[in-house]
């Protein structure tokens, strides 16, 4: 028995390995220490290098714990066996123990450690699919995290701890093999990009930071300047305090539909082409051309330059994350398409609703979603409380007249309110906000604005000109103004019946966002009026989900609102 690190040595060697490593190793040499189980792993291209790498390893052990290290043990194979090792032992006074032949448990400790490595290198390696010559950064990992994470049985400490008397530091620990940006140096142009993507392959033995392989250059470089993005398929990283909810998904689930669909979207069509899944997208998008006669096959005209096309994909997702359908587009270059799916329609006279539902269907192959009727074999409700959310909503129609046709046909329930019909009236609160920095020419000052919706209708918005001239913060007070006006919103709809956890924020300006985000107060935030930071109060209590957004984005809600109000307008002419 031991009672302090470096007392005793267990030693063992994990090879060959099947496929050699980038810097040509094939062989593990594995040594743990007896009491902490502190571990080292030290690779080699053969085994009678297992020598020079021990008496590296016990000097510096020995400039740690003076006289302390007496025993080592390992098997009887030759590269432990042999007259190094001897001469070795009898000028430092080791005693060196040998397993019997043929028997590990004689040498239980190291080889339980070479098991616990090798599965855990398998794993991470299995995660991201990394190539498999990365086997040695992958063990080196595992044995970097195991010292760190794992507790030594009856004394309740990590290995780490036990061997340096303090706890380790584990909230710079990542996923192994996955994405991440390393920051360029050098004299960059302007317009260059900053980052460069490589990937994670672990930490360095002597320095802090990360060792990451760079994907253009093939290289493993070790630096501190990089950022990482952790997410993979079917699970969300915990960024920020995020709030993160369990999924109703069982591995049944997910295994019985990725059966049907591809789990991945391809970046161009030669990546989508030798699944057959997104063939059969491409295929069903090719039909609907051809039976919506949406071209005709002509000669092309002579002295005109020819459109060009481009495929599109993308993954359809349910309110689980389960991916239900892959979708192909076939989009014609330089041009903004705008796709609508879905539409909500009504009218007094049944008969017509099912004609116009059937049209719909025949002729573009929309399937009915969801009717509401009276429902009366589903869950009944309070009558009161519908009934306030519905005066709530009638109030907002007498500013918000787009909501008025929704809101008009949910109130025909109030007398038996159901399950359904209280889904109905539920709705999602959104908020967006934007500012043109210095767009005036006359005197360069900022116009901004805001506007919120609930669920597809717009409930409220502000468009102004700000009082004085401001510098690159004025993305940030306007995502104040709208916060502000959210949190107004959210009290007064509470008293209705409608609450809400958290709503997302919209943003397009990633230093607005960095902002809120950081708590720390530095020169470049000190000229911002204190009043609008209690964005970042809330951003931290996880009031508000700061989202990053793109101009062309707000666009694109903006006019499919727009003809989602047109089509209800015309549907309701022509039935009138």
């Amino acid at each position: 028995m031991t009672d302090t690190p470096g007392q005793l040595l267990h030693m063992d060697t994990v090879g060959p390995a099947r496929v050699q490593s980038v810097g040509g190793k094939w062989y593990v040499l594995v040594i743990v220490d007896d009491f902490s189980r502190y571990s080292w792993v030290l690779f080699m291209a053969t085994k009678d290098k297992a020598f020079q790498h021990f008496r590296g390893l016990f000097l510096r052990l020995d400039f740690e714990f003076p006289s302390s290290l007496k025993r080592i043990r390992s098997n009887d194979g030759g590269e432990f066996k042999n007259a190094s090792f001897e001469q070795f032992c009898n000028e430092r006074g080791l005693e060196h123990e040998f397993s019997s032949p043929r028997v590990p448990q004689g040498n239980g400790v190291v080889e339980r450690k070479n098991r616990v490595l090798v599965e855990m290198a398998r794993t991470m390696l299995d995660e991201y699919h990394t190539p498999r010559k990365f086997w040695v950064e992958a063990i080196n990992t595992a044995c970097y995290i195991s010292n760190r994470v794992f507790l030594r049985s009856k004394l309740g400490k990590t290995s780490y701890e036990l061997r340096f008397g303090r706890q380790p530091k584990v909230s710079h620990l990542r996923v192994f093999g996955c994405k991440c940006f390393v920051l360029k140096s050098g004299n960059l142009d302007k317009f260059e990009a900053r980052s460069t993507d490589g990937m994670f392959l672990g930490y360095p033995a002597h320095s802090r930071g990360y060792r990451v392989l760079v994907l253009k250059t093939n290289k493993i470089v070790e630096t501190c300047e990089v950022s990482f993005d952790e997410a993979s398929p079917g699970t969300r990283p915990d960024i920020g305090g995020e709030r993160t909810t369990r999924s109703k998904l069982t591995t049944h689930d997910v295994c019985a539909n990725s059966a049907f669909v591809a789990t991945f979207e391809p970046k161009d069509v030669t990546h989508a082409l030798p699944d057959e899944s997104w063939i059969n997208a491409m295929h069903e998008e090719l039909k609907n051309f051809e039976r919506n006669k949406v071209w005709t096959l002509v000669e092309p005209p002579s002295g005109h330059n020819i459109i060009g096309t481009k495929w599109v994909f993308k993954n359809k997702q349910n309110e689980d994350g389960l991916i239900v359908r892959n979708k192909a587009r076939l989009v014609a270059q330089g041009f903004t398409q705008i796709y609508m799916d879905d539409i909500i329609f009504g009218c007094s006279t049944h008969a017509l609703v099912v004609e116009f539902a059937e049209t719909i269907r025949r002729k573009f192959e929309m399937s009915m979603m969801a009717v509401l009727d009276p429902d009366e074999d589903g869950e009944a409700v309070d009558q009161k409380d519908y009934r306030s959310i519905i005066g709530s909503l009638l109030y907002l129609t007498a500013s918000r007249p787009d909501i008025q046709f929704a809101v008009c046909l949910c109130a025909r329930f109030q007398a038996s309110p159901r399950t359904s019909h209280r889904q109905a009236v539920k709705r999602i609160m959104s908020g967006y906000s934007d500012a043109d920095f210095a767009g005036c020419r006359i005197d360069r000052k900022s116009t901004s604005g805001t506007y919120h919706f609930l669920s597809t209708s717009l409930i409220a918005w502000s468009s102004r000109k700000q009082s004085s001239v401001a510098q690159s913060t004025a993305e940030y007070a306007v995502a104040a103004s709208c916060c502000s006006q959210i949190l107004w919103l959210i009290s007064t709809l509470k008293d209705y019946g409608l609450t809400f956890e958290k709503f997302p924020l919209f943003c397009d300006n990633t230093s607005a966002i960095n902002i809120a985000k950081n708590t720390v107060q530095h020169s470049r935030t000190k000229h911002i009026d204190i009043r609008f930071h209690f964005l970042r109060d809330h951003v931290e209590k996880g009031d508000v989900e700061l989202t990053f957004w793109t101009q062309s984005c707000n666009l694109l809600i903006f006019s499919l609102n727009l003809w989602i109000i047109i089509a209800l307008l015309f549907f309701m002419v022509n039935w009138e």
